[in-house]
This record gives C-alpha cells, structure tokens and sequence, in this order.
C-alpha cells in the first residue's frame, strides 16, 4: 500500500511540474506576444536581433583580421628590432670603418696573390728564383708546361662554358736544384708558405756527386701553381 501511494505521489508531482512548465511557457509566450505588439517591445526585439545578427560579423569580420594583422605587425617588429640589433653590434665590431675597408682591401689582395687571375710565367719563375737565393740553393733547371685546365674542374662549365677554357688553371713546374739539407729544407718550407697556392706533386733527394766544404743533395721538384681567371662579361 505505501509504494502504491508513493507511486501515485511520484506520478502526481511529474504531472504537476509538466503543467507548471506548461503555465510557464504559455505566460511567456502570452508576454512575448504582449511586447511584441507595442512599439517599444518591436524596437527592442528588432535591437536584438540586429545585436545577434551584428555579433558574429563583427567577430569573424573585425576582430579577427585585426588580430591577424597585429600578430604579423609584432613579427615584423621582432624583425626589425634583431636586424638593428645585429647593425649595432656589426657597428660595434666595426667602428672604423675605414680601417675595416683596409682590411677588406689587403684580404682581397691576399686572395689575390693565393689564388691570382692570371698565372704568369714571369713572376711566377721570379718568385722561385728569389726563394732560392734567400734559402741559398742553386737551380740547375726550371721548366714549365703550358697553362692547362685542371682536372676535375667542374666549375669550368658552369662558368665560362663546357669548352674547357674557364676555370680553374693549373701550370706543372718541374724544378732541379741544388744545396745543402738545410737549405733545401728551408726552400720547401719557403714554398709550403708562399702566398701563392702551389702543391707539391713529386720531391726526390740524391747525393751530390760533386762535393766542397759540406755535403750537398740535388733536389728535383714538381709543383703546380694555379690561376682562377675571372669571368669575362660583355
């Protein structure tokens, strides 16, 4: 009997919120309807669904390009203040500038030397000759071959055209000498230091058959000197 009565209560109190919420609505409607016919309520439902209308244009067609563009405006900042920063400090590195293009100046001339753009067998044979005296070594002999592209040389063809006439140059010495150990020692080591780049191919040392105060060695020598000419534009 108890759970039959609290079974009717149950239903009783479900049918009675299912009406109260039915009052409810049919007060607000009945309200809406009331509002809605005066002039005031027209202007305030027309006010608000403008307001609903205009919320998500001005959010996806206002607030989010300018959102956009203030996050690109604050990388561009950031740009900008690490470009300057890195000016200042090129600055700082650099305060004279006018001794930082002196030695902008000599590293060229130095590249220059290294590596010229145009080997000539002039200065080149000069140059070994004043070794020689300074190491105190006599050249018996000295003989160069013709200019040559490199082998191996692939930056000819890109830049001067798959000829071979472009590129990087190479010239073959083949040099016979004469001195004591250490001045031909002192000869190498004077051509490993040249400003100018030369690599020593072959190197054979004998006993000199002629002999004075101390013992001599003939030397014979093959080096290459290399030439990077430039690009010719017209």
């Amino acid at each position: 009997m108890a759970a039959g009565r609290k079974g009717e209560e149950a239903v009783f109190a479900s049918r009675s919120g299912k009406a109260g919420l039915s009052r409810l609505l049919a007060s607000g409607q009945r309200k809406f309807k009331e509002t809605a016919e005066t002039r005031d309520g027209c202007f305030f439902l027309l006010a608000l669904f403008v307001c609903l209308v205009m919320l998500p244009i001005y959010f996806f067609g206002l607030h989010l390009p300018l959102r956009q563009a203030a996050q690109a405006y604050a990388a561009k900042a950031s740009q900008a203040r690490g470009d300057m920063a890195a000016v200042m400090n090129f600055r700082n590195v650099h305060r004279d500038m006018e001794a930082y293009q002196k030695e902008l100046a000599e590293h060229d001339a130095r590249s220059e030397k290294a590596l010229p753009a145009k080997l000539v067998q002039g200065e080149f044979l000069q140059d070994l000759q004043q070794k020689a005296l300074k190491s105190q070594v006599r050249l018996h002999k000295v003989a160069p071959a013709p200019l040559q592209t490199a082998k191996g040389s692939h930056d000819a063809d890109r830049t001067h055209g798959a000829d071979g006439t472009g590129g990087l140059q190479e010239m073959a010495v083949t040099i016979e000498c004469e001195g004591s150990y250490f001045a031909l020692l002192d000869f190498l080591r004077r051509l490993q230091q040249s400003e100018r780049v030369l690599c020593i191919e072959e190197s054979q040392l004998v006993r000199s058959e002629k002999q004075s105060d101390g013992e001599f060695l003939q030397c014979r020598l093959r080096i290459k000197a290399y030439a990077w000419p430039e690009e010719e534009t017209g």
